[in-house]
C-alpha cells in the first residue's frame, strides 16, 4: 500500500536549530582556540618581518664599505628572507580561515583611494595603488587580519551561544521527538 502524503511528510526530518547552534558553538569554540594559537606565531611573524626589513638596511650599508660582493650576497638573502616571511604570513591566514579579512583588508584600502580622487582615470589608479598598499600592510602585518578574524569568531560564538540560551530544556527537541 503506497504511503500518504501526510505520512511522508511527518516522516521527514525536523531541522534542530537547538542541535544546529550546539554544532555552530562548538566549531566556533575549536576555532577560536586555534587562531589564539596561530595568533602568538603571527605576532612573531610580524616581529621577524619588521626586524629583517629594518635591520637590514643598517646591516647592508655598514658591508658596503667592507665588502661590495658580500653586500649583494646579504641583499639577496634578505630579500629571499622577507619573500619567505610573507609566505608563511599567507600560509597561517589560509590555516586559520583569515584570507577572507585579508582580503577585505585589501579592498578597504582601495576603496580609499577610489572615494578620495574625484577624476575618472585617476581614481582606478589610486584604487590599484591602494590596494597595493593593502596588500603590503597584509603581508608585513598578518596579526592585523587574524585579529579580525578572531572577533569574527567570537561575534558568531556569541550570538551562537544567545541563540541557545533562548530556549527552555522542555522545548528542546531530541532526535526528532516532540
Amino acid at each position: 500500500m503506497a504511503k500518504k502524503s501526510k505520512e511522508i511528510m511527518k516522516e521527514q526530518y525536523v531541522f534542530n536549530d537547538y542541535a544546529y547552534a550546539e554544532s555552530v558553538r562548538n566549531k566556533t569554540r575549536e576555532k577560536y582556540e586555534k587562531i589564539n594559537r596561530l595568533l602568538l606565531m603571527s605576532l612573531l611573524l610580524t616581529v621577524l618581518i619588521w626586524v629583517v626589513l629594518i635591520g637590514a638596511n643598517p646591516l647592508i650599508t655598514a658591508l658596503q664599505k667592507f665588502s661590495p660582493g658580500l653586500s649583494s650576497v646579504v641583499s639577496g638573502v634578505v630579500d629571499f628572507a622577507s619573500v619567505f616571511l610573507a609566505g608563511c604570513s599567507l600560509v597561517i591566514y589560509a590555516l586559520t580561515g583569515a584570507l577572507p579579512e585579508a582580503l577585505k583588508i585589501i579592498n578597504t584600502c582601495g576603496k580609499i583611494g577610489w572615494y578620495v580622487t574625484p577624476f575618472v582615470f585617476i581614481d582606478m589608479i589610486m584604487y590599484l595603488v591602494g590596494a597595493v598598499l593593502g596588500l603590503a600592510i597584509v603581508l608585513l602585518v598578518p596579526c592585523l587580519a587574524m585579529l579580525f578574524c578572531r572577533s569574527r569568531i567570537k561575534k558568531e560564538n556569541e550570538a551562537a551561544e544567545e541563540y541557545i540560551r533562548c530556549f527552555t530544556p522542555s522545548s528542546v527537541v531530541v532526535d526528532g521527538e516532540a
